[in-house]
């Protein structure tokens, strides 16, 4: 499988009934981040073994909150093996709400401890004003909208083999992508597709089973280059989204918007289409955790060519 990458992704879906008034304000992604950090934080252990003993894949706290390691090459902080897919930002007291997290590869087995987090965070108030919850269900969900499955691996992501000739995808919440130091303002599939398979090496090298060595991470960046520069871009939908994260720990903010919207190319596409169901599960770009990032495909496959005497 040339495509094999040794991830598995689930998508943990939270239903809740809200007790106040929530508000998540205008980057509900990191609101939700902050309180389940908060949560898992209190049970933080006392260990103080590297991030790369085995203690830190089994340990809610160590692995969810896993810290900076001036020894990664891509920045200090290392990619979490989760995301959030945020939603409503406002809900009135005694409506339902939800929300949904994406585990990736060792954090799939600490759903409990995840559940726990999010009882916790929903009964202490979360977002503007604290606005208390209680959840109500949690659920298994399907990572990507057309897997049909609650897991997403390679097999299942590269069950689909049909010639795609165009290409819509959605960007449903801010996509924050930079190259060559700036960001990124407008559709970009070359850097979308090569942000992404940067992304993928990471966490294949951090939670995958026996993951790719980075020789092959390279070929498969080097080949998918001239088919994100060949497509076309036929139609943008998009726009720039302003946000910001703060952080009452630190005391710091940190800007989080990116483009929202849609954009179509059209091109020979087919070899683009595994990667990109990949970050449909995992979002691409920055600011992941915080829900940035989250996609969503829309193929039209090449029609097929007609047979003599039809």
């Amino acid at each position: 499988m040339t495509e094999r990458t040794g991830l598995r992704v689930r998508r943990l879906g939270a239903r809740l009934l809200a007790l106040d008034d929530v508000d998540l304000g205008h980057n509900p992604g990191s609101a939700l981040r902050g309180a389940l950090a908060a949560a898992l934080r209190d049970r933080r252990c006392d260990d103080d073994a590297t991030w790369n003993s085995s203690h830190r894949r089994h340990c809610p706290a160590c692995l969810f909150l896993a810290g900076a390691d001036p020894a990664w090459p891509r920045g200090r902080d290392l990619p979490r093996p989760y995301t959030i897919e945020p939603v409503t930002p406002r809900v009135a007291a005694g409506e339902q709400w939800s929300f949904s997290l994406t585990l990736i590869g060792p954090a799939i087995e600490l759903n409990e401890a995840v559940i726990d987090a999010v009882e916790l965070a929903a009964a202490r108030g979360i977002g503007r004003g604290r606005g208390r919850s209680v959840l109500l269900e949690a659920v298994w969900l399907s990572p990507i909208d057309d897997l049909g499955a609650s897991v997403a691996d390679d097999e299942r992501i590269t069950a689909s083999t049909e010639p795609v000739e165009t290409l819509t995808i959605a960007f449903r919440t801010p996509l924050r992508l930079t190259h060559r130091g700036k960001l990124v303002r407008s559709p970009n599939l070359e850097v979308l597709v090569q942000r992404l398979l940067e992304r993928l090496e990471a966490l294949s090298l951090l939670y995958g089973d026996d993951p790719p060595p980075p020789a092959v991470w390279r070929a498969r960046r080097a080949a998918v280059q001239p088919v994100a520069q060949g497509a076309v871009l036929e139609h943008d939908a998009t726009r720039w989204h302003d946000a910001w994260s703060g952080s009452r720990r630190s005391g710091t903010i940190t800007p989080t918007g990116g483009i929202v919207g849609e954009a179509r190319w059209r091109g020979d596409l087919t070899a683009l289409i595994p990667w990109l169901r990949w970050g449909a599960a995992v979002h691409v770009g920055k600011n992941a955790v915080k829900g940035d990032g989250w996609i969503a495909l829309s193929a039209v496959s090449a029609s097929p060519p007609s047979r003599r005497g039809e």
